[in-house]
């Protein structure tokens, strides 16, 4: 058995933002050990979220600014500026993960959270930053995705890394969802994957601890996370299946360092197929810097692989950034 550090990470989950707040709501049922914050310029959609602190900013405003952002990221930035010091003053001095998450496309989201996420690598430069984004459905019209567009710019300056999730990757896939048919179902994906980010440093048999974490995601630019499907008969079935819910197109053929985690009934850990996934990793997805967390779970007849890689090419961001009139 590897020893590790029994000190677990400590995490802050912070929504920002209607589809911040949804996903931070949507975490609910999972109960991670994580404190959750949501944060909106809009009060009514506020009150609506559950989490364990609310905070609204830019009350110091007009009467028509306190109702939102207007869809504008600029205005939401200067929301945001006016009141990040009440989201900050609720994360410890100690804290070893911040996970943001927005949507892209409109005010709130779009334009607060990169303002938060320079603030803390301003006062917390210890603290990493992982910022978890949804790109905006091709139908919400030009300037929805130019919001977006901007938004992500500045995300990707200020995150240590970042993840993304297109809308219009998961309509395409899933054709006869309705539009918030797919906003539910990508806000629960979300969820799950952020279940999994605070659960990365979870005891088992092989363990991982903050140090890993913090190799993978301090300076990791992009970020691929997938979950493969539940298994009764072979690991290896589910490593093959981490690619399915891909919602960036994402290539990690030459990624910085990757994390697997290989959970669920005993007899289906197998060390054999775990070699041989590790194998996979490095000859042919070219990636050298590999931790590896395998957790037995009693009463439970399935297996599960999460794999997490930092470094990643995304070609549909590529193609998305590229947009133009």
């Amino acid at each position: 058995m590897v020893q590790v550090s029994e000190e677990k990470a400590k995490i802050v989950v912070v929504g920002v933002g209607n589809c911040g707040g949804n996903i931070i709501t949507a975490l609910d049922p999972y109960k991670i050990p994580a404190k959750r914050i949501a944060v909106n310029t809009d009060e009514a959609s506020l009150r609506k979220t559950l989490c364990d602190v609310r905070i609204h900013v830019g009350s110091s405003r007009s009467v028509d600014e306190r109702r939102g952002a207007s869809g504008m990221p600029d205005l939401g930035e200067k929301l945001m500026e006016d009141d990040v010091g009440k989201i900050t003053r609720e994360i410890d001095e100690d804290t070893d993960v911040v996970i943001g998450i927005a949507g892209l496309g409109r005010g709130t989201g779009g334009g607060g959270l990169p303002v938060l996420l320079s603030r803390l690598h301003e006062e917390r430069p210890d603290t990493v930053t992982l910022a978890l984004v949804t790109l905006p459905f091709r139908t919400e019209g030009k300037q929805r995705r130019r919001n977006a567009q901007y938004s992500l710019d500045k995300v990707s300056q200020t995150a240590d890394s970042y993840m993304i999730f297109s809308n219009e990757l998961l309509i395409r896939k899933y054709r006869k969802l309705s539009i918030p048919e797919a906003f539910r179902r990508m806000n629960l994906y979300i969820a799950r994957i952020v279940d999994q980010l605070v659960r990365l440093d979870e005891r088992g048999t092989i363990s991982i601890d903050f140090s890993d974490m913090r190799r993978n995601f301090k300076d990791g630019d992009l970020c691929f996370i997938g979950i493969g499907r539940e298994t009764r008969r072979s690991i290896l079935e589910s490593f093959d299946t981490v690619f399915h819910n891909d919602y960036s197109e994402s290539d990690i053929t030459g990624g910085k360092a990757a994390i697997t985690i290989c959970e669920g009934q005993e007899s289906l850990l197998k060390e054999d197929e775990i070699t041989l996934i590790h194998e996979r990793l490095v000859e042919k997805y070219k990636i050298s810097d590999i931790y590896m967390s395998i957790r037995p779970k009693l009463m439970v007849p399935t297996a599960t692989v999460t794999l997490l890689v930092s470094g990643v090419k995304s070609h549909y961001l590529d193609k998305f950034m590229r947009e133009v009139d």
